[in-house]
């Protein structure tokens, strides 16, 4: 499991997954070929990459128990 496409680049296979279903699987260069979510996301790491940037997490991180609770 991995949120940076760097990660999995060289996989022998790499399945994506959007909210708990699986939207593409194939190497690097058939997902950038044929699905628009992959493209997306490794456009959007190349480019924050190029500028020194870390690219924005593509789905929120889970809150804490203290982040969820207002009653301390």
């Amino acid at each position: 499991i991995a949120q940076r496409i760097s990660s999995v680049r060289e996989a022998d296979q790499i399945i994506v997954v959007n909210e708990g279903r699986i939207t593409g699987v194939g190497t690097h260069d058939e997902l950038l070929a044929g699905n628009e979510e992959y493209k997306e996301i490794y456009e959007s790491q190349e480019s924050a990459a190029s500028t020194g940037q870390t690219p924005a997490p593509q789905t929120p991180a889970p809150q804490s128990r203290e982040e969820v609770s207002d009653n301390g």
